[in-house]
């Protein structure tokens, strides 16, 4: 988790490191704490290692820590409030990252220092990811705007205990509200609003790294409702054991709630009951059917951490624009509204990117879709989706949400004309997209079902139909690496399509579907993507084989719902319980050691060059740290980038320089671009940086319908060294892209 708090008061600023930071959170005995200097703002002010008691309080009074100069132009740093003198600004901001508490118990419990190192190491790269969003604001020749400054300056302390004593590893970043304007050659105030935005992203960023280091120690990780995760050897009855801070937390918000009943706003919290018996291994429990949509199939339903949303499908007449969304903690339904909902349709897919479902694609009856829509359940509303660069109308494809990237990745599928092993990119930031490769890609198909590891960061797409017969194949799809790497077929369920698969936060679950003859299925297969292995799913009291239906993971559970088979519609369903609960593990143990995992390539980014009107040379540095490693730059006109430039693959343990020509850009635009890299030890990102291009100064229609020459002609200003006033032309090719 990461939490922010400003501190606007000097007296307590100063005391919070006093009392709170260098001591330990709560004063326990034999507490850890450790503190360092981070960010390239603390590396500008000479500030490395450990962080003493009179650099923190100089920055807190806004000095220069070395010199005591005022630091930010702020003269009036103080206030009188009518108790006393305090600040007039904000002094700094505590960014706190905390890992789930199962991680909290394995390290400070089980004395396995590894995590220890695993979360400071997350921590960091979560933090420079959050560094590059710090800006400052403009007030220069009238202007009123904000500038990114890419540099903080952070003290880092880690602590392991809650104010109940609990084992509670967590990390204050607190970043001082000053920012370098390397532009203006100054000390500003921290603009931090880009960073506040950029919060989850940083969040997601940790958890990704801390979660791939927990899996290269030997530990099993397994996804939460909310984004997180736990390590399935601690079980929840030693991590609700090691809870008693969130324990009072409730204890109060109950007798908050006693005592100020009109202050809930008549907001009720759903009762949620404790069942007489527990989850056990292999069991299913029907859904409700009241007010559930109307029997159908070839829908969709996404999982959004509480809810299921149910959307679309045909029933044998009618093509739906309709849906619910199931609650199964009350069992219950509520419709989903109409308004501005994409066309009717079916066999489109549907992804839940943590506030939106969007769905794409499918057949509407008498046409194959590349349109679709965006629906906030918040607000009940839907958003059309751009059709421009999408990839071609299409049916029985697959759809996954890159939760990192933040993408949707489209793949595979089939028209009136053929199957497609062809795919595509969305980016609802900007509301564009970019095609996928199709180099070393399964083979063409389509009824297909498609997971997203958010682990490893892969598409993992099994079964379908090509044409001709019926697959138990499958890939794996790397989106940084852009490449494909095939799933084994040993112990694989039998060949299949309309089939279902749902990610567990450690394997993926295929369950029903049919094959030949026809048979419908209702047996099923687990997969391990780390041992590229197959496991099967029980048949006791599942549901009746079926096809066309619908599931998804709800932490602990698959749920199914709908569906149908050669005589009938289905609108009943069940729930797939994995296993009864992890075993509760000797408090002492450590985990056995593995090997050392792969470092993470080193990565900087650097300032463009060669910044014409419409193109530019992207440049930057990489260590990769002795293994293979592809690169390659992000671009684009905002931070959400949507372009990439080709990839490059480069081994060693030296720093070298990596560049990258683009072309194609607009005039007189700001771009902004990083650098990315990937090896077996995970992903590294550069600091965003940014070019302006020139501006166009000229044109000749100039027009050639081979494609192959240049449409028009441009030409852009070269500064020359004679003299600064003195500009220097050349033609410049905009070449025309099909």
């Amino acid at each position: 988790m990461l939490s922010p708090k400003t501190q606007t008061n000097l007296k307590n600023a100063k005391g919070y490191f006093e009392e709170h930071l260098c001591v330990g959170d709560y004063y326990a005995e034999c507490q850890c704490v450790q503190d360092e200097w981070f960010g390239e703002g603390a590396a500008l002010l000479g500030l490395n290692g450990k962080v003493s008691r009179d650099q923190f309080l100089a920055l807190c009074e806004n000095q220069h820590p070395a010199s005591r100069e005022l630091l930010t132009q702020r003269q009036n740093t103080t206030r009188q409030d009518g108790v006393g003198e305090v600040a007039n600004r904000r002094v700094f901001y505590d960014f706190t990252f905390s890992p789930p508490k199962s991680v909290s118990i394995a390290t400070l419990v089980g004395g396995d220092q590894r995590i220890i190192a695993a979360h400071n190491r997350a921590v960091k790269i979560a933090l420079k990811e959050l560094e590059q969003f710090a800006g400052a604001r403009v007030r220069a020749r009238k202007s009123n705007s904000d500038r990114r400054t890419g540099n903080i300056v952070a003290a880092l302390f880690q602590h392991d205990t809650s104010r109940a004593l609990d084992p509670h590893l967590h990390t204050h970043c607190i970043i001082f509200n000053a920012t370098h304007d390397d532009r203006e050659g100054c000390w500003k105030a921290l603009q931090n609003y880009e960073m506040l935005g950029a919060q989850k992203y940083a969040e997601n960023v940790y958890y990704h790294e801390l979660a791939h280091a927990l899996r290269a120690c030997g530990y099993t990780i397994v996804n939460a409702a909310h984004g997180d995760f736990e390590i399935a050897e601690i079980s929840r009855e030693l991590c609700d054991r090691f809870s008693k801070r969130h324990r009072e937390i409730d204890e109060k918000t109950r007798a908050f709630l006693a005592l100020h009943p009109k202050q809930t706003a008549n907001y009720i919290l759903p009762a949620v009951s404790t069942p007489s018996v527990g989850c056990i291994g292999g069991t299913w429990t029907p859904s409700s059917l009241t007010n559930a949509p109307s029997p159908r199939e070839f829908h969709t339903a996404v999982w959004t951490g509480s809810e299921m949303i149910v959307w679309g499908g045909f029933d044998g007449s009618s093509y739906f624009n309709t849906g619910g969304r199931y609650n199964p903690t009350t069992d219950s339904w509520t419709a989903t509204s109409t308004t501005n909902a994409p066309t009717g349709r079916r066999d489109h897919t549907a992804v839940w990117t943590g506030s939106e479902m969007i769905v794409w694609g499918g057949y509407s009856g008498n046409s194959y879709l590349n349109t679709g829509g965006r629906y906030d359940p918040t607000a009940d509303s839907w958003t059309a989706t751009s059709t421009t660069n999408a990839p071609t109308g299409r049916s029985y494809h697959t759809a996954v949400w890159d939760d990192l990237g933040n993408v949707m990745i489209v793949w595979g599928g089939s028209d009136s004309s053929g199957y497609f092993n062809s795919g595509g990119r969305y980016n609802p930031g900007t509301d564009s997209w970019t095609a996928t490769s199709t180099s070393n890609a399964p083979e063409a198909r389509d009824q297909h079902r498609s997971v997203w590891d958010d682990v490893d960061r892969l598409m993992i797409v099994w079964a379908g139909y090509n044409g001709h017969s019926y697959l138990n194949t499958g890939g794996k799809y790397n989106p940084i690496t852009n490449r494909w790497t095939a799933t084994s077929t040993t112990n694989a369920p039998e060949a299949r399509i309309t089939h279902t698969a749902v990610w567990t936060g450690s394997e993926m679950i295929v369950w029903g579907g049919n094959g030949c003859c026809p048979t419908y299925f209702n047996t099923g297969g687990r997969y391990n993507p780390t041992t590229d292995s197959w496991t099967a799913t029980s048949t006791t009291n599942a549901p009746t084989g079926r096809i066309y239906h619908t599931a998804l993971w709800t932490n602990s559970q698959m749920i199914v719902w709908g569906g149908g088979d050669a005589s009938t519609h289905f609108n009943t369903g069940g729930r797939y319980c994995v296993q009864s609960g992890a075993p509760t593990p000797t408090p002492t143990a450590t985990p056995t050691s593995t090997a050392t995992p792969t470092p993470t390539p080193a990565v900087t980014t650097n300032p463009a060059t060669n910044v014409a009107s419409f193109s530019a040379a992207l440049n930057g540095s990489l260590n990769p740290r002795g293994s293979t490693t592809t690169v390659y730059f992000q671009f684009g006109l905002t931070t959400s980038y949507g372009s990439t430039t080709p990839m490059q693959t480069q081994t060693g343990n030296t720093i070298r320089a990596i560049s990258a020509n683009i072309s194609g850009l607009a005039a007189s635009h700001v771009y902004h671009f990083r650098i990315v890299a990937h090896n077996g030890g995970g992903t590294a990102f550069g600091s965003d940086r940014t070019f302006t291009t020139l501006s166009a100064t000229g044109v000749s229609g100039r027009y050639d319908q081979s494609g192959n020459q240049c449409g028009q002609v441009f030409s852009y200003p070269q500064w020359g060294s004679q003299s600064p006033r003195l500009k220097h032309y050349r033609a410049f090719p905009v070449w025309k892209h099909d």
